[in-house]
């Protein structure tokens, strides 16, 4: 009788030991394939996918995308190409370049640039880059810089071609990368930045042609700093007391900065400026 007890006792414990065993193998084997899926085990990404759908990324595009507009609406370059090179050649204005230069489009020093300079090693040691005093003054630039002959043939397409324009800015040498046409077309597509190439125009933005300079659209403003209807506006020249500067079309902070013999951290300083920014009728102080 003893004996029968026993037997089964063993029996019961067999079973309850393989059912523990076989639960303890399972577990494992789903977490490891719970964790082979969240990093893609052995499985390669699609060879297309050169950039992760990112929140930061989206939060770049709603800061800029009408700064890319309006510049296509003055220019003609699509704001879709706009968008993917900065972008691309900022890490979404994550770069040293955008956060210390305000330069978005990686753009280099040339011989016809007055404006301030940023120098870090690049594809050699210390070069000198654009410096900007905001993004938007690099977006600006940037649409200036595929004005020159090298880049005429891209503006003879359609301006919602994105794929023609990516791929044309590589062949006319912007880039030394051999797959920079693609990888703009991979962030297009990938954010749907072709959707604002279709973007109506608003009133056109009026070009200072002042090359080499710190750009940023100037808005005529009344006496109490708002926006002046064209109504509003004298055509009579006014006195400016000793020591003030009225803005006028085409100035710059630079420029004017430069024509008094001043820095323009000192305007900045001396008018209580929240940016770089001026307006066209904007009474600026220019010295103490």
């Amino acid at each position: 009788m003893n004996s029968w007890k026993t037997l089964t006792l063993c029996i019961i414990a067999y079973s309850f030991v393989a059912c523990s065993a076989k639960k303890n193998v399972t577990l494992p084997n789903n977490s490891s394939q719970s964790i082979s899926a969240s990093n893609s085990g052995n499985k390669k990404a699609p060879a297309t996918t050169t950039y992760a759908k990112s929140s930061s990324t989206q939060q770049y595009i709603n800061k800029y995308k009408q700064v890319a507009i309006d510049e296509m609406h003055r220019t003609g370059i699509p704001a879709s190409i706009t968008l993917a090179q900065a972008i691309f050649e900022s890490s979404s204005g994550n770069s040293d370049l955008a956060t210390s230069a305000n330069n978005h489009f990686g753009i280099k020093c040339t011989s016809d640039w007055q404006g301030p300079t940023y120098h870090k090693d690049d594809d050699r040691p210390n070069e000198c880059f654009r410096k900007y005093p905001h993004a938007e003054g690099s977006f600006r630039d940037h649409s200036e810089f595929l004005k020159r002959p090298r880049y005429a043939g891209l503006f003879k397409l359609e301006r919602t071609d994105y794929q023609g324009w990516a791929n044309g800015l590589k062949t006319a040498g912007y880039a030394t990368n051999p797959q920079y046409g693609p990888k703009l077309i991979e962030v297009i597509e990938r954010y749907e930045l072709y959707k604002f190439d279709k973007s109506a125009s608003k009133d056109p933005v009026a070009s200072s042609g002042d090359r080499g300079s710190l750009y940023f659209e100037q808005k005529p403003v009344n006496e109490e700093g708002k926006i002046a209807s064209k109504s509003t506006q004298s055509d009579n020249e006014e006195v400016v007391p000793a020591g003030f500067y009225r803005v006028k079309a085409g100035d710059t902070l630079y420029g004017i900065a430069k024509k008094f013999n001043t820095k323009v951290e000192n305007i900045v300083t001396w008018n209580n400026l929240e940016s770089y920014s001026i307006a066209v009728g904007q009474l600026l102080k220019i010295s103490k």
